[in-house]
């Protein structure tokens, strides 16, 4: 299961993201990576890399 903070590489664009949010919706179960432009992906098109490496990063920063 992919959670906030995770670090994933999303398959279709090769791209590695820190994941936002993480959850299930309408369409099944997707992430939304943090950073710009704003976007959702199937979670199904990304593999975690490393488990939980930015929680404490993206807590800080939101508590800005």
């Amino acid at each position: 299961m992919i959670e906030r903070g995770d670090e994933v590489h999303h398959k279709p664009t090769g791209e590695d993201w820190v994941v936002l949010r993480a959850g299930t919706d309408g369409a099944g179960e997707f992430v939304e990576p943090a950073g710009w432009p704003p976007c959702r992906a199937r979670a199904s098109d990304c593999v975690v890399t490393k488990k939980g490496a930015h929680v404490d990063f993206l807590d800080s920063a939101e508590s800005r």
